[in-house]
């Protein structure tokens, strides 16, 4: 809390801390699981019209998402696919499973179309999380659909983890013919279930 007000009153003293002080001090306050004290500093970084940087949108993102924010979580990424950004590194997955603790699998189903309009193709893990997030849901539905869309774009790649997320929620849906299919499917595949 001192640092903070050390931050806020540097004005007063005709002080003038650059971007890559706040962004330490972001991730100094990141670290220690102060999540709140990270937004407060972004807003001192705004209110003082600085142009934030990959790595304070990288250090936001996390920390929202270690918050629980997942809805500022997921503009923080957007804000800097909107940008022009696109460093991998951004905490995708992190945001993501917040998305997933909130019960929110359409915006993790969202923020993987936002990738792939940018003309990014997310990683196999952001798939895995992706799949995880909407089972937990319960949409095996938009499950089934990241499961396609992950073997169309990444052949070979899909493990057990994510046919069984897909087959698990099927049969808690009562959807036993389509989690028959997605086991035939894996077991066509090479993956064991």
């Amino acid at each position: 809390r001192e640092s903070l007000a050390i931050f806020s009153s540097t004005a007063e003293w005709s002080l003038n801390p650059d971007l890559g002080s706040f962004d330490t001090l972001m991730l100094v306050f990141h670290k220690a699981g102060q999540w709140h004290r990270v937004l407060d500093l972004f807003q001192i970084v705004l209110e003082r019209g600085l142009s934030p940087s990959t790595r304070t949108y990288k250090t936001l993102a996390a920390s929202c998402a270690e918050g629980g924010c997942w809805e500022l979580g997921l503009s923080v990424v957007l804000s800097l696919q909107r940008r022009g950004n696109h460093p991998r590194g951004i905490p995708y997955t992190v945001v993501l499973q917040t998305c997933s603790a909130a019960g929110r699998w359409a915006e993790a189903v969202f923020l993987l179309s936002a990738l792939w309009e940018d003309g990014e193709e997310p990683s196999i893990e952001l798939y895995r999380e992706a799949i995880a997030v909407c089972s937990r849901g319960g949409s095996w539905p938009a499950a089934l659909a990241l499961l396609g869309q992950a073997a169309a774009r990444l052949p070979g790649q899909l493990d057990l983890q994510m046919y069984r997320a897909v087959i698990d929620v099927c049969l808690a849906d009562g959807s036993t013919n389509v989690a028959q299919s997605v086991l035939s499917e894996a077991r066509a595949s090479g993956v064991e279930v």
